[in-house]
């Protein structure tokens, strides 16, 4: 072989540096993977609320005009903390929507560690 000597100490540094480098990322896109499948689920049940609640409110309202109901209709329908508030008035054989609200009361948390308090 000439006398020649193979030096693998460099090119073992650059395969250490290289599998400490995919190491972290893959444990960065496992652990953001996993944020993201918490925050859609959590984005799926808040929707499948409001969903469920529109459905009350549109199956009340048409119920209530296949009564034959004149006037004004006024309801509220609770459900995991969303509201769903309905008022709707029939005029001329019709109903007219005056409002049709989903809302959800939002608690400010007290203390934030590390927030600066604006003072």
């Amino acid at each position: 072989m000439n006398g020649k000597t193979v030096r693998l100490g460099p090119l073992a540094l650059v395969l250490t540096v290289i599998s400490i480098c995919l190491s972290t990322f893959a444990i960065l896109t496992y652990s953001t993977a996993k944020a993201d499948l918490a925050l859609a689920q959590r984005f799926a049940d808040a929707v499948a609320v409001r969903y469920e609640l529109e459905k009350e409110g549109r199956s009340y309202v048409s119920q209530r005009l296949a009564e034959g109901y004149s006037g004004t209709i006024e309801k509220e329908f609770e459900k995991d903390g969303y509201r769903l508030e309905i008022e709707a008035g029939t005029e001329d054989g019709s109903y007219t929507v005056r409002k049709w609200k989903i809302t959800r009361e939002w608690v400010q948390d007290e203390h934030i560690e590390g927030l600066w308090p604006g003072q």
